[in-house]
């Protein structure tokens, strides 16, 4: 079974563990032509988040939706987040340095001690 073959612009402790989807190199976390709005990614974010072991740093996810996500203490770092509806989700201590958050919806979503240093907010 062939590996994920996203390769980290920062120093990561180990490669992406997920497996890439029919014909394409990069898994769904990695691979920006999957839409992630589509109503199964919110339903494998769970099962994803236990093989990765909560890092999804450097991730695809724009246009995801995913209320009431369940994302405390993830490593979310340089994530692509654009467009997402994370309303209600629980980002306690996330790390989402540098991630792109332009025009998420965040409503009601609990960051206590996230760290956004770097983050981009705008129309957030």
């Amino acid at each position: 079974m062939a590996a994920c073959q996203h390769r980290y612009a920062s120093a990561h402790e180990s490669p992406c563990p997920h497996v890439p989807s029919g014909a394409a190199e990069l898994c769904l976390w990695h691979n920006p032509a999957v839409r992630k709005g589509d109503a199964y990614v919110a339903a494998v974010l769970t099962q994803a988040d236990r093989l990765a072991h909560g890092d999804f740093a450097e991730a695809y996810l724009s246009g995801l939706v995913a209320p009431r996500a369940q994302l405390a203490g993830r490593i979310l770092r340089t994530a692509d987040l654009r467009d997402a509806r994370l309303d209600h989700a629980d980002l306690r201590g996330a790390d989402l340095r540098d991630a792109n958050l332009r025009r998420a919806s965040l409503q009601r979503a609990q960051l206590d001690g996230a760290t956004l240093r770097g983050a981009d907010l705008t129309a957030t």
